[in-house]
């Protein structure tokens, strides 16, 4: 478990919105390395190899509207924060993509920010907050790629404490040790071929609501409402 540096409650006052800073975002969306990406290899492993995901489950990121509301955090939180680098670039290292939100400072520490929007309850622990095996290990690979072992989440809870608080913006900060970081990006290294083959880069293709892979050739029947085995219904 990595070392909790802080857990604290984001506040903002009306006179904070007087003081944002445009951030400047592109004409288009930036093109993504044509490869395969983290965030996709481990959720392979977490389904096929480390039981932390079912076949069929759908992460919060899968759901449109919930997608464009992270993005909404995203530019707004990065628009608080002037003093933070806003999509720093991606990063291509041994053939696995990356793109981080964002790279600051935490207490003179050089660190890297990844903004979450989730209508999970308020966590007061940071073991509560890393119940999601994959934000913990998207969070290693990060470093390892982009090299501080510091990493922020300011995270907006929308339905904050399901006791009636409404939105609750709280901030985790945590430490991850060489080992951690060195470990997760081992994993991945182990599985990215045979992740890669599965995702259909290779010889098939992959149903994204069941997670069977279907190769070359043959038919496959979904075990779920989808029309295309290569699409998620939405």
């Amino acid at each position: 478990m990595p070392e909790l540096l802080s857990i604290r409650q984001i506040s903002l006052e009306f006179a904070d919105l007087a003081r944002r800073s445009p951030i400047e975002r592109p004409s288009a969306p930036l093109a993504r390395d044509p490869g395969i990406h983290q965030s996709d290899i481990l959720r392979w492993i977490a389904i096929n190899k480390t039981g932390k995901m079912k076949y069929g489950e759908r992460l919060e990121e899968d759901y449109p509207w919930r997608m464009a509301l992270g993005n909404m955090w995203e530019e707004f939180y990065f628009s608080l924060r002037p003093d933070y680098i806003w999509q720093p670039g991606e990063r291509v290292v041994d053939g696995v993509a990356l793109n981080a939100d964002g790279l600051g400072e935490w207490e003179d520490e050089v660190a890297l920010i990844d903004t979450k929007c989730t209508e999970r309850k308020v966590c007061s622990t940071l073991e509560g907050w890393l119940e999601s095996w994959i934000t913990e290990h998207a969070a290693r690979a990060y470093l390892y790629c982009y090299g501080p072992r510091v990493f922020v989440w300011p995270v907006m809870h929308y339905r904050g404490d399901y006791a009636g608080s409404g939105p609750l913006a709280v901030e985790y900060v945590a430490r991850f040790s060489d080992f951690e970081v060195e470990s997760t990006w081992t994993m991945i290294q182990r599985w990215k071929d045979e992740a890669r083959k599965a995702l259909g880069h290779i010889g098939g293709k992959v149903c994204d609501w069941c997670g069977k892979w279907i190769e070359e050739g043959t038919e496959h029947e979904p075990n779920g409402p989808c029309e295309d085995c290569t699409l998620i219904p939405f």
